[in-house]
């Protein structure tokens, strides 16, 4: 799907009482709290454009003005203003305009989000929020803004990219925290639907644990991959209806073979 850091730095710039007089830097938390590096941005912002919302971002019953900017001299900078308080970010093929969600309708805060993206058509959608003192992130999703993504209840569904079995997406729902960061909920298995076709003779585990092969497939059957833990375990269902699991161990062999899964499999892909 994609192979993309955007967003890499978060520069905080004051310029009234309202925000820290000192400028810092910062870095957007990913959906898993993990965060890119930190990068300072030292150059002059130059706008390019600016587009400019009236909202309530912070609930006080005073609409706040947010405009949005682009950098003249870099289509990988853009700058978020919010009254008097302002944030430069650093992205990738960063989107013209900027869109107000409400990630929990039952707070009072409202949230600014950012989309960007790269040729190979992968998206992401930075997050910011505005406390009524300063602006900050909330976190990156792994997908262009859109309703079903968000709907109101703290919950942010989004599609997160995997390798195992080949390069494809699964979905991931994100929580929003009362630090107003999201966080992403862990979870150990991942509903696939993924088909193959063996090109060689692999043996099919009875369980996840138990090596004792419960049938053989063989050069030319077909199976199709019903859920993964997405790094070596897949339960697996035959043409005929069988079910068994295929694991991959630690030296990358499957079941016990000398075969990896894309040497064993037909059907399975890798992005650049």
């Amino acid at each position: 799907m994609r192979k993309i850091f955007l967003y890499l730095a978060v520069l905080i710039l004051s310029l009234t009482a309202g925000c820290s007089n000192k400028p810092e830097t910062d870095s957007i938390p990913s959906a898993s709290v993990k965060k890119p590096p930190t990068s300072s941005v030292t150059e002059p912002f130059i706008p390019k454009t600016s587009k400019t919302t009236i909202v309530d971002l912070d609930g006080d019953n005073v609409q706040d003005t947010v405009m949005f900017s682009l950098d003249a001299m870099s289509f990988d900078r853009y700058l978020i203003t919010v009254n008097n308080c302002s944030l430069i970010c650093q992205g990738s093929s960063v989107s013209d305009s900027i869109l107000i969600i409400d990630i929990d309708t039952a707070d009072v805060f409202k949230e600014i989000a950012v989309g960007g993206g790269e040729p190979d058509d992968s998206y992401l959608t930075a997050i910011y929020w505005y406390n009524g003192n300063k602006i900050d992130s909330v976190g990156i999703v792994e997908e262009e803004y859109s309703e079903y993504m968000i709907p109101g209840n703290r919950k942010i569904s989004t599609t997160k990219r995997t390798d195992f079995l080949g390069t494809h997406g699964y979905r991931v729902t994100c929580y929003l925290e009362p630090d107003h960061k999201l966080y992403e909920m862990p979870e150990k298995w991942t509903e696939e639907d993924i088909e193959l076709t063996l090109k060689t003779t692999i043996p099919l585990w009875r369980y996840i644990n138990d090596s004792n092969p419960k049938i053989q497939l063989k050069e030319g059957d077909k199976i199709v991959v019903l859920v993964s833990d997405r790094e070596r375990a897949c339960l697996v269902e035959t043409s005929k209806g069988k079910r068994g699991w295929l694991i991959v161990g630690k030296n990358g062999k499957v079941n016990g073979t000398e075969y990896g899964l894309d040497q064993a499999f037909d059907g399975i892909h890798y992005a650049n």
